[in-house]
């Protein structure tokens, strides 16, 4: 298990005559030479550099250029509608820079994806929202995710589909007013347990994994894209009978709406009993998975 103390230790073991940055860092962590992310390093330190500073490496911060951008943006999917959130978020998984720089290199964000022939809205709710709409949209939303949180507040508002966390703190004083009289509960940050489950089996694969990968109007804790599998991590209170009953009318209604081969369910208590055990399962899970996909599709 990571903290910073850990990894600022397998930090100063990296040769000094290198000079460091991203790039460096993620071949090193593709060709299995450290066994942590950029991911890893970025929520302990909030930046690759700040871990590299400490740790007494050399490092050079990249200037990206505009054919670095282009490249980047060539590479993301066609087919999405691409808007703040959605951009912030492939950001955040390292694959392409933030809105700012796209900005400073091409005016506005709009003028890049054009270049690329991605499709990019700039879409904010103009409702004006009561506080009774407010609460009862925020009721709807927390039943349908059984999470409630900042980003996906914004990833709605980008869509035209609910107002601004801005908003609500203007209506309510603050998000936890809102908290309060909703009833409902806010996911500050994610579950530390399901962190380390993700960071071990990423470990475990080196599979391309997306966290709270998001199949509208559900998230799940993270799609497997070398897979096409996602999987949850359920806590204890998943192992009450009401709320399996709303695990799998929620499972089914993600298998209808995607493309998903499956979902696998990981429980905390095995992650922690046995992850050799754990192990044997979720390839297990896997295996059956495709055997059965083979199967639908009429292959023995």
């Amino acid at each position: 298990m990571w903290n910073k103390d850990s990894l600022i230790k397998e930090l100063e073991k990296l040769p000094d005559n290198v000079i460091y940055n991203a790039d460096v860092l993620r071949n090193l962590y593709k060709e299995k030479k450290i066994n942590y992310s950029l991911e890893t390093l970025k929520k302990y330190f909030h930046s690759i550099y700040t871990a590299l500073e400490i740790a007494g490496k050399k490092f050079r911060k990249q200037k990206i250029s505009k054919s670095d951008i282009i490249e980047d943006l060539n590479k993301l999917p066609k087919n999405e509608i691409y808007y703040g959130a959605i951009i912030d978020y492939y950001h955040t998984k390292g694959l392409i820079c933030g809105s700012d720089t796209i900005k400073k290199r091409f005016g506005t964000v709009k003028n890049a994806f054009e270049i690329v022939g991605l499709k990019y809205k700039r879409t904010q709710s103009t409702k004006k929202w009561t506080k009774t709409e407010i609460i009862k949209k925020a009721k709807e939303i927390y039943l349908k995710n059984d999470k409630f949180s900042k980003s996906y507040i914004d990833i709605l508002s980008s869509q035209g589909k609910f107002c601004s966390t801005r908003y609500i703190r203007k209506k309510f004083g603050s998000l936890e007013n809102l908290e309060t009289e909703a009833n409902i509960k806010f996911s500050r940050k994610k579950c530390k347990n399901e962190h380390d489950a993700y960071i071990w089996y990423q470990n475990l694969t080196n599979h391309n994994l997306i966290p709270q990968y998001y199949l509208k109007p559900y998230f799940i804790d993270w799609f497997d894209e070398d897979e096409n599998i996602g999987f949850e991590f359920d806590e204890s209170q998943h192992d009450n009978p009401t709320h399996k009953e709303n695990d799998e009318k929620r499972e089914k209604s993600i298998m209808k709406i995607s493309n998903l081969k499956g979902i696998i369910r990981i429980k905390e208590k095995d992650f922690f009993l046995s992850k050799e055990q754990l192990k044997i399962f979720i390839f297990n899970e896997i295996k059956q998975i495709n055997k059965e996909v083979l199967i639908k599709n009429g292959i023995k």
